[in-house]
């Protein structure tokens, strides 16, 4: 018999990353201050470059502080936070399943930014993460069933989950075009790169009808099938503003 999927799904992402954007846009409407000097000096001593961003990635949405060391060498700090929640029913061999995914995010990052050229806005980074990470599905029966003059609830069928973790300290690596200061009020950077996320671990749990698929081998055979998905790869788009 066909089988029969029907989805659902949603991204969630802060709202203050909104607020953030249209600031920004607001502010370099208004600044007519060049702030093409890579360092200023206020007060008797040098200032370096501060900025902060909104960033919007393949990891979710966060912010992030920005401070330019010197020409050609720069430091990041953020979080970034994303959640991605997925559900459909499917219908096979006349019995209706529920699969429910759930994908949560949570990162803080530290990057540090070379340029290897001078005077070129190609930069390579590297950097860690660490994150609280968890990838979940879930798995059981849409309704009861009935064998028989006996019905069972979905409850009484059982479900099957399974959990999904990486390296709590990711390392990363990539590439991106940019300074790590944007030279006027407001600039955009792309970074291009991936996280280092080690064989992926699964965590087992199933009861009712499900219970004989929580077994050593079932988990064995998972993580043999996930191997080689050991990299995040990290695409990341900021919006900028420079604050001195």
């Amino acid at each position: 018999m066909l089988s029969k999927t029907f989805y659902s799904w949603e991204i969630k992402f802060p709202k203050i990353l909104l607020l953030f954007f249209i600031c920004c846009v607001s502010i370099h409407s208004n600044a007519q201050e060049d702030s093409s000097q890579v360092f200023k000096k206020k007060s008797g001593f040098t200032l370096n470059p501060i900025a902060v961003s909104a960033n919007i990635s393949t990891a979710g949405a966060g912010l992030m502080l920005h401070y330019q060391i010197s020409k050609r060498f720069g430091i990041k700090i953020g979080g970034t936070i994303g959640s991605i929640n997925l559900s459909y029913i499917t219908i096979f061999a006349g019995n209706e399943t529920q699969v429910k995914a759930n994908f949560s995010l949570k990162m803080f990052d530290l990057f540090f930014d070379a340029y290897p050229w001078k005077n070129k806005n190609f930069r390579i980074t590297s950097g860690f993460s660490l994150n609280d990470n968890l990838y979940n599905v879930n798995i059981k029966a849409a309704k009861g069933q009935s064998f028989g003059f006996i019905n069972y609830t979905p409850d009484q069928i059982g479900y099957l989950n399974v959990s999904i973790t990486g390296l709590k300290c990711a390392p990363y690596l990539g590439v991106g075009f940019d300074k790590t200061v944007p030279l006027h009020k407001i600039g955009i950077a792309l970074d291009l790169g991936a996280f280092y996320i080690g064989p992926p671990k699964f965590n087992m749990n199933a009861t009712g009808s499900f219970a004989p698929s929580n077994n050593i081998e079932n988990k064995q055979i998972f993580e043999k099938a996930f191997i080689k998905y050991q990299l995040f790869p990290f695409v990341n788009f900021q919006l900028k503003y420079r604050i001195n």
